[in-house]
C-alpha cells in the first residue's frame, strides 16, 4: 500500500514538474554563462 502511493505521487509531480523546471532553467543558465565568460 505504501509503495503504490509513493509511486503514484512520484510519477505524477516528478516527471511533470521536474522535466519542465530543469529544461527552462538550464537553457537560460547556460546562455548567461556563455555570454558572460
Amino acid at each position: 500500500m505504501e509503495q503504490e502511493v509513493e509511486e503514484s505521487t512520484a510519477e505524477e509531480p516528478a516527471p511533470g514538474a521536474a522535466a519542465e523546471e530543469p529544461e527552462p532553467e538550464k537553457k537560460p543558465d547556460y546562455d548567461l554563462h556563455i555570454k558572460v565568460p
